[in-house]
């Protein structure tokens, strides 16, 4: 693009002998500076007045037109980080990450070797422990007969520590919180207790909480089914959820309430909020 002004000679010259200040020795390429609004980044070089600056958050470098007027308006101070080198980082990353990969092909189940391998952009470092053999105790003796010949029809001659030692606790009255693995036995530390009071006390009763529905259908079918093997005794199971009918769920508690009734949170919510409203017109 050309314009009919003749060339200004004299302002080039002044240009050319402006002299350009040096920048501080903080600014120098390699160094961290830190901006408000981009944050902490990296000097890649000073060319003149013009900066560019390469910040951790942000994909392309950042150019700043005069640096000395960024310094003057604050948008560019020294920074204390530490970092490494862009350099140093990646090859530290792909170190990192080769040793991620290596630990993944040393996990034992190759179903959690795939859900790692789906993670790992994400894992920062992987701790594989050897399994440790869980204690195992005969069933107690003072189970009540009925309870005992139904754990043993449904292949349960023993049991773990953890799980008697939930009964033992729940037996004394305690409030238990049990942490364990999935598959871990969670299941039996409370219904061995709970189906015992059942059997020695009729009119006892439990709500089950369970926070999805087909969790609740497959637990309910287990208990169903060592209910069912207990002779000479009337156990009441009912599981409720949002697709349980009106009518049926009447009938759950026609003549007498479930010895065990099992619910999501959800509906328990919204029977204890239509109770609070019942109350409050009252």
């Amino acid at each position: 693009m050309t314009d009919n002004k003749p060339t200004d000679y004299a302002a080039i010259i002044r240009a050319a002998n402006q002299t350009i200040p040096e920048p501080p020795e903080w600014l120098s390429a390699g160094k961290y500076v830190y901006s408000p609004e981009y944050g902490v980044g990296e000097v890649m070089a000073v060319l003149g007045k013009r900066l560019i600056v390469k910040f951790v958050e942000e994909v392309k470098p950042t150019q700043f037109g005069d640096w000395e007027q960024a310094l003057a308006l604050g948008s560019i101070k020294a920074s204390n980080a530490n970092f490494v080198s862009s350099a140093t980082f990646l090859e530290e990353n792909n170190t990192a990450a080769t040793t991620i990969t290596e630990r993944i092909q040393q996990i034992p189940q190759v179903v959690f070797q795939s859900v790692a391998q789906e993670l790992i952009a994400s894992i920062r470092a992987i701790d594989i422990k050897n399994a440790n053999q869980g204690i195992i105790h005969p069933l107690p003796g003072d189970l009540p007969p009925a309870l005992r010949l139904a754990l043993q029809n449904n292949g349960i001659t023993q049991i773990y520590s953890h799980q008697l030692e939930a009964l033992t606790k729940l037996r004394a009255g305690f409030d238990l919180s049990i942490t364990t693995p999935t598959a871990s036995g969670k299941t039996l530390c409370y219904n061995l207790a709970i189906l015992e009071s059942c059997i020695k006390q009729p009119q006892t009763t439990a709500l089950y909480i369970f926070p999805l529905k087909a969790l609740a259908l497959d637990q309910m079918r287990k208990l169903q089914s060592l209910v069912k093997a207990m002779p000479n005794t009337r156990l009441k199971l009912a599981l409720m959820t949002g697709d349980t009918p009106a009518t049926e769920r009447q009938r759950f508690f026609i003549p007498n309430p479930p010895n065990i009734l099992a619910v999501s949170p959800d509906l328990l919510h919204y029977y204890l909020y239509r109770t609070h409203l019942i109350s409050f017109s009252s």
